[in-house]
């Protein structure tokens, strides 16, 4: 684990945007992190990340989440039929490792999830996450893991990128890491799934699809 215990524990305690931002603190709960509380870095990270998939943030409901697999979980199902994967132990052995652009549950009622939050979470742990595990891809699933990545590399040539339809499919390189702009696979993405399959199409392009 090395650098990531660190990163963790720091994961762990953090409550900055409920002490930042009040107005936020109702619908964040900073309490039980999601990714500690299902030892997500301890079972499901793979030996080599060979594609990191950032998503938005965990589901307000406290049991449900992308990788406790005794709750039905939407994105988990999306995702893995994108990837024509069965299950989370196929999803690790081919070195797929998902984790959030907000640590934290949050209630989004109908809204997208404020800029103040993913740019405070983004900026103080996802570079630090990346660089730990040192991806050889990254795949950004929907508009707030955008955000939070162009939050993460300010200087970067992500800040041009502001629609993430109109932008799903696209590649760059973001200081040494290449990266695919997708769209979150949720049901209400399901009228754009051709642009979907094109983008999880570049997982596969002139590389080795099996583990």
């Amino acid at each position: 684990m090395g650098a990531l215990e660190g990163i963790l524990e720091e994961i762990k305690v953090c409550d900055k945007c409920c002490n930042v931002y009040p107005k936020y603190a109702e619908v964040i709960d900073p309490r039980e992190k999601a990714c500690i509380k299902f030892r997500v870095f301890e079972d499901w990270l793979p030996k080599r990340v060979r594609t990191l998939f950032i998503a938005e943030s965990p589901p307000w409901a406290r049991q449900r989440y992308f990788y406790n697999e005794c709750m039905e979980d939407g994105l988990r199902a999306g995702l893995l039929r994108l990837l024509k994967i069965r299950d989370l132990k196929t999803f690790k052995e081919r070195g797929n490792f998902l984790i959030d652009a907000v640590k934290c549950r949050f209630n989004k009622r109908g809204m997208h999830i404020p800029r103040r939050v993913i740019y405070t979470c983004s900026r103080s742990y996802l570079r630090k996450e990346i660089d730990a595990l040192r991806p050889e891809r990254i795949f950004l699933l929907g508009k707030t893991a955008l955000i939070g990545l162009q939050a993460a590399f300010r200087d970067s040539s992500l800040g041009k990128y502001k629609n993430v339809i109109e932008s799903c499919g696209a590649e760059l390189n973001v200081s040494g890491y290449d990266v695919i702009i997708g769209l979150y696979p949720s049901d209400q993405n399901r009228r754009y799934y051709y642009e979907m399959r094109k983008a999880f199409g570049k997982l596969t392009e002139g590389r080795e699809s099996g583990p």
